[in-house]
């Protein structure tokens, strides 16, 4: 970053000008002229303009109103000055700030308002040394001075309003609008230092700061932990937040939650305008995870079945930047990369786990434990969440981030998944809600089942006493793939079939009929929404939604009483759940309610609690196709 501050500028505010106060005379000892010599310079308030300028410090220096504020940002050096004096004053300093002063210590500087709180005029009682420095400051010198530093922290101000940084304008705006956090405060925060910490930018880690900021943007990135405090790093990381926040009208731990150090930062995100969580001790989960000296890297976890999240004793982590003075070497499921000071490791997506050469004893055997399940079995109940159609290329709805990179349109107006998911809104806006299930009904129309689903059907269909399907899914893949609609039961209802809103006669019917024409950029129906023939009312999807008393579920009903006909003859049971996540646990408690062997498919929640059966940390179709492989 090129120097805010011009030559002529930086020599003005840290150029020492020598005070030869004339001296007093001391009655206490000889000689009786006592010298009283200080340098005063502006360097506090040269470091607070370049602390400013690379967005530190900011609400301190816009603050600057008035003449006065200055003498906040003067340093005072002690040239020549009595003992006893000195002493004095680091005594007068020290009961004022018992905790940050030490008396004891050698005195050379001091910020200005300390000093001069040590000189107090108390009438024909004042001391000599006292009245020798108030009579200084009282000159009219200091005005001239602080007018001429005033002027150039005017013109400063403007200097910097007019740069080109995206967090230094957010917050320059919130100051402007009166809604920066310290707006709040009692009195503004004034710090006299001289030294500004190390503010620049390393270019030897240009590099880095681009992969980060590229990665960071990604659309399957929703949090970072970084237990580090570098500063370039983080006005990276809370510049996301913030254009995220802007774009979703999303508070910005919401928008995209970020995790620092126990140890703090300041309160920059705050004053930036974003938010950062700071753990009481250690550090936390994140998409993408930076890892400290002090943590614990379980090696023993990163093998071709084992996950970064693993290894890291989380859940979220499929990124890890690891300083390159900590050297993990290659690790089998995660790709390598140096970057700068850094090495980045990428998980590894399931498909390819499968295809590297050296699959895991561990993975292997899981994979064969399910496969022998899966030929003793006389019966397969396949359960199915959301999950088993994303390598179908559906979305399925991961969180707010997740919903809303799906549909745009509900993000600039804040409506989350809980919200268009309402029987409410055909009501009060069918418009708006037809725009929502009219697209998912056309998405689901035109998509293709993955081959997964045609391998299962495969295994399943060659048992004596056959299969049935549950699941949560209402986008009718299974029957497309093949499956028996008979033998499928969908406990959430379905998008190929429409119902009243009014719920007349509890008659259901087929959607075909209905071609929905979506303005996909504004999520609005174009044409006509479909019309209950009894009553003349809007239909809607025969979906389960959330406070929904309006269902219809006699077609659900049907499926249900088939699923427990087939139950209660079934025998030598084995369950396939795949794709079924915690977030509504409807499938996941099903399987495990029913008690028999469970073989539980999932990338990120594969746990089986307390049933039996196997684990298999992978998604739909490459589990599918590594058991399959394994059967034939």
């Amino acid at each position: 970053m090129t120097n805010f501050l011009t030559a002529d500028e930086h020599h003005f505010l840290t150029q020492a000008e020598r005070h030869d106060t004339g001296g007093y005379d001391s009655w206490r000892k000889a000689p009786r002229n006592r010298p009283f010599v200080v340098d005063i310079d502006a360097r506090p308030l040269a470091a607070l303009i370049n602390a400013a300028a690379v967005g530190v410090r900011v609400y301190e220096f816009i603050a600057i109103q008035r003449p006065g504020d200055l003498l906040h940002y003067l340093w005072v050096t002690i040239v020549d000055l009595d003992d006893e004096v000195i002493q004095s004053v680091k005594d007068s300093v020290a009961y004022r700030n018992p905790y940050a002063f030490d008396k004891n210590a050698p005195l050379s500087g001091l910020s200005f308002v300390e000093f001069d709180q040590c000189f107090i005029w108390q009438g024909d009682d004042t001391y000599l040394e006292d009245a020798c420095w108030r009579r200084h400051v009282e000159q009219q010198y200091w005005r001239d001075k602080l007018s001429d530093l005033f002027s150039l922290v005017l013109k400063l101000q403007q200097r910097l309003r007019g740069m080109d940084d995206f967090l230094l304008q957010n917050e320059i705006g919130l100051i402007d609008d009166k809604k920066h956090r310290q707006d709040f405060f009692a009195t503004v925060q004034r710090k006299c230092i001289l030294d500004s910490h190390n503010l620049s930018i390393n270019t030897d880690s240009s590099d880095f700061y681009k992969v980060l900021a590229a990665m960071i943007a990604q659309d399957d990135v929703h949090s970072v932990s970084c237990p580090f405090g570098g500063l370039t790093i983080w006005r990276i990381l809370v510049t996301e937040q913030i254009k995220r926040a802007q774009r979703l009208g999303l508070p910005p731990d919401e928008a995209f939650t970020l995790y620092g150090p126990d140890t703090g930062l300041n309160d920059l995100p705050e004053n930036w305008g974003g938010y950062v969580h700071i753990p009481y001790e250690g550090m936390c989960d994140g998409d993408i995870v930076f890892l400290p000296g002090w943590r614990v890297f379980h090696a023993e976890e990163a093998g071709i079945d084992g996950s970064l999240a693993q290894t890291m004793r989380m859940q979220g982590c499929r990124y890890l930047f690891v300083p390159k003075s900590r050297a993990l070497g290659d690790l089998p499921c995660a790709t390598r990369e140096e970057i700068g000071d850094w090495v980045l490791y990428r998980q590894k997506p399931e498909n390819q786990l499968l295809k590297d050469t050296t699959l895991s004893d561990s993975l292997q055997a899981q994979i064969k434990q399910a496969s022998e399940l899966i030929a003793s079995a006389d019966a397969l109940l396949i359960t199915a969440g959301a999950g088993m159609g994303v390598d179908s290329g559906l979305p399925d709805f991961r969180g707010n981030e997740g919903f809303w990179n799906a549909y745009p349109a509900l993000a600039k107006t804040n409506i989350k998944f809980y919200d268009i998911a309402s029987p409410n809104n055909f009501s009060d806006d069918p418009k708006l809600a037809w725009g929502f299930y009219g697209h998912r009904l056309q998405l689901y129309c035109n998509t293709q089942p993955h081959a997964g689903f045609g391998k299962l059907l495969k295994l399943a269909a060659n048992k004596k006493q056959g299969y049935f399907v549950f699941t949560s899914n209402v986008d009718g893949q299974f029957q497309k793939a093949g499956f028996d609609p008979k033998r499928i039961c969908e406990c959430h209802g379905s998008i190929h079939h429409l119902q009243c809103i009014n719920g007349c006669l509890h008659y259901i019917w087929d959607a075909g009929e209905f071609t929905p024409e979506v303005d996909e950029e504004n999520c609005q129906l174009l044409n006509e929404p479909p019309k209950c023939s009894c009553c003349g009312d809007i239909a809607r999807p025969n979906i389960l939604m959330f406070n929904d008393f309006k269902w219809e579920d006699s077609r659900y009903n049907i499926q249900q009483q088939a699923l427990s006909q087939w139950l209660a003859q079934a025998k030598n049971v084995v369950i396939i759940e795949l794709g079924a996540g915690k977030d509504i646990p409807t499938v996941r408690h099903y399987g495990e309610m029913l008690g028999w062997p469970l073989i539980r498919i999932n990338p990120r929640n594969s746990d089986l609690g307390s049933s039996s059966g196997v684990s298999l940390p992978m998604g739909a179709l490459a589990a599918l196709n590594a058991i399959y492989s394994a059967l034939k």
